[in-house]
């Protein structure tokens, strides 16, 4: 047995709490002696560590409560070690997100304390007194306070949220607690059936893992509305309100019911479209026969895309469909798509300047041309055939951004007037979208820049971030 395979059995040992304590020593022995083998450790710790967090139930105690019952030793190990990567992997995020973000995103929210808090895996720094782009939060456990424009959110973990905006962030599970000081009326907190819009109050939000969600409104008055149907509620004084994926249902009474007719789907002034939603497809495409996966390893969960003009059989492309079907396509005031640039190791960053990356859209009549199952480069109607190239008959240019040579991580935004454009005149309810590089990598194994797909573990799924008018009655 070579010494990667004694590692790479030693590992899934450790990580699956099997491991005696002579294989755990040897273990130790062997991350000690190797970078490789603590960078490929902390890569599989922290998808062990992730789908510990999804899946963590509430049969399952989180790692600081103490169970009546006694644990396996077997099972005690298990969870300190996903607690150790869990750890491991919120230091190196941070670190990464500090050294290459922090400057690049704009701050919308600043996290001013933090008590007894062990970070999950998150996509922004958690640095105490750190101030903060958008970006998804994980807290395991204790309590931390982010503080907005004239707006405190106070999580108290285990708590998974979003910071999306200086007025906006998204709870996907946990309990917070708003309070809205004068000035920051307005702002919202979005929960999977519903959003709670803040008039100048303090109230708690807790989603549970189906999303249904428990709005209490401590002091004030909080307006709620039910994404599915419309509905709305305002809320004041002491009183609580459950939204599930069906309705809004008052618990208390002293609440003012603003509407209760069914209406049309509306999720008030945004709405966020993803690969993953209904119809939403998603692949990249790469014009040589050479694929990854056979000669060459690819990251999981990454669409990729590249442009080198030596290297013509490595052209890729990313196509992304979006399912607009619930869109009220007459509202729409503005949009932008996001995409999560996370790391590839496929090639060198430097050997590529400040990257292009144009945007098209495929014409309606090619909608249904495509699938992620079967579609190649030459049955793409995207793409010419027998060349590395897009297909201008049959698509339109709808955006570019830039991506910087030292930072094709992160979050980038594309946003233009075209796209919203694009989707007014819609017609069949979908939308493809298909990303090219224009700038050319240099000769040799230039970079290969890559985004999340809808399956990964961590990052955002490509999504579309549309404001709506609002509605009149509002």
């Amino acid at each position: 047995m070579s010494e990667r395979e004694l590692y790479e059995r030693l590992r899934d040992a450790c990580l699956n709490g099997n491991a005696s304590e002579t294989e755990r020593k040897k273990f130790s022995a062997l991350l000690a002696k190797s970078d490789d083998f603590v960078d490929d450790y902390l890569e599989h710790a922290q998808i062990d560590a992730t789908l510990a967090w999804y899946g963590q139930s509430e049969d399952i105690p989180p790692l600081n409560q103490v169970s009546p019952v006694t644990p396996s030793r077997t099972a005690t190990d298990k969870w300190l070690l996903i607690g150790v990567a869990a750890t491991l992997f919120a230091v190196v995020s941070g670190w990464i997100y500090s050294s290459v973000q922090a400057n690049a995103a704009k701050s919308v929210a600043y996290l001013e304390s933090a008590a007894h808090c062990q970070w999950g895996v998150c996509t922004i720094p958690t640095s105490l007194q750190t101030d903060l782009p958008a970006g998804r939060l994980r807290l395991i456990s204790g309590v931390a306070k982010l503080r907005f424009p004239n707006v405190t959110v106070t999580l108290e973990g285990p708590v998974d949220l979003e910071i999306l905006n200086t007025k906006a962030c998204r709870v996907y599970s946990g309990r917070v607690i708003g309070q809205v000081d004068p000035g920051g009326e307005g702002f919202v907190v979005e929960t999977p059936n519903a959003a709670v819009v803040d008039r100048g109050t303090k109230f708690g939000v807790a989603v549970k893992g189906n999303g249904d969600a428990q709005l209490d409104v401590i002091d004030g008055v909080v307006d709620i509305r039910h994404h599915a149907t419309g509905q709305k509620i305002r809320a004041k004084g002491a009183s609580s309100v459950k939204a599930d994926g069906q309705q809004l249902q008052v618990i208390d009474q002293n609440y003012l019911q603003l509407q209760a007719t069914e209406e049309r789907p509306d999720k008030g002034r945004f709405e966020y479209i993803s690969s993953s939603d209904g119809e939403g497809e998603e692949l990249f495409l790469t014009y040589g026969d050479r694929l990854e996966g056979n000669e060459f390893p690819r990251p999981l969960h990454t669409l990729l895309v590249k442009h080198s003009e030596s290297q013509p059989h490595w052209e890729r492309v990313i196509v992304l469909r979006f399912d607009l079907s619930t869109l009220s396509k007459d509202q729409i005031k503005s949009a932008h798509l996001r995409l999560d640039g996370v790391a590839t190791e496929m090639g060198y960053a430097s050997l590529v300047p400040d990257a292009s990356l144009e945007f098209y859209v495929l014409d309606e009549q090619f909608e249904r041309a495509w699938d992620s199952e079967s579609s190649k480069w030459a049955s793409f109607p995207g793409t010419v055939s027998n060349a590395p190239i897009i297909n201008q008959d049959h698509v339109n240019l709808i955006g570019e951004i830039v991506i910087p040579q030292s930072q094709p991580e992160g979050r980038f935004i594309m946003n233009d007037q075209r796209l919203a454009d694009a989707l007014r005149s819609d017609r069949d309810g979908l939308i493809t979208i298909v990303l090219k590089r224009a700038t050319s990598g240099a000769g040799g194994p230039s970079y290969v820049h890559g985004f999340a797909d809808r399956t990964h573990p961590t990052a955002t799924p490509p999504t579309l971030r549309i404001e709506m008018e609002s509605p009149s009655n509002e």
